[in-house]
């Protein structure tokens, strides 16, 4: 565990990087396409492990590292999940790759089943606060827009699968 969790931060951040390079032939759009898959692979073995506490972590340091990672700014991986859950909006969002769009959706699903129920116990505080307010600001508008977007065919069979993913998002009421 504390391996995943010193190695999911970097390895987030390098990756995402490696997707946001321009795609310019055919070798770089199968690399990119397989990395984006196996990115996203690993995300929800993650969380479907119930590993999940790694992406929301605050690592603590000894003293004797704490001046390198304090150079680095904010450590843990709490203060990057904002932005790994953009990227997966992003590739939610993305029509040319109906594969990944299913497997953001399934990640931010899982997500939302861990982060966003109720606490089972009167007067427990929800795991990760504010998470029911991202998925009403972002992750449901975002399912909406994917339904409307020009280029979904809904006689293609790989969108009937994105939206079949966007629709069963969970609900707590």
């Amino acid at each position: 565990m504390d391996v995943l969790d010193q190695l999911i931060g970097p390895l987030s951040a390098h990756i995402n990087g490696i997707l946001a390079q321009p795609v310019t032939g055919t070798d770089d759009q199968v690399t990119h396409t397989d990395t984006k898959r196996a990115y996203l692979g690993l995300l929800t073995s993650i969380i479907s492990s119930k590993l999940h506490t790694v992406f929301i972590s605050d690592r603590k340091f000894s003293r004797r590292n704490w001046m390198y990672y304090r150079s680095l700014g904010d450590v843990g991986n709490k203060a990057q999940l904002e932005n790994l859950l953009e990227s997966m909006l992003r590739l939610a969002e993305d029509p040319s790759d109906p594969t990944s769009e299913k497997a953001a959706f399934s990640f931010l699903g899982r997500c939302m089943t861990v982060w966003a129920e109720p606490p089972k116990t009167p007067g427990a505080q929800q795991v990760l606060p504010g998470f029911e307010r991202f998925i009403y600001e972002r992750v449901v508008p975002t399912a909406f827009a994917v339904l409307s977007l020009p280029q979904f065919n809904i006689k293609d069979g790989q969108i009937v699968v994105v939206s079949s993913s966007s629709r069963t998002l969970p609900t707590w009421r």
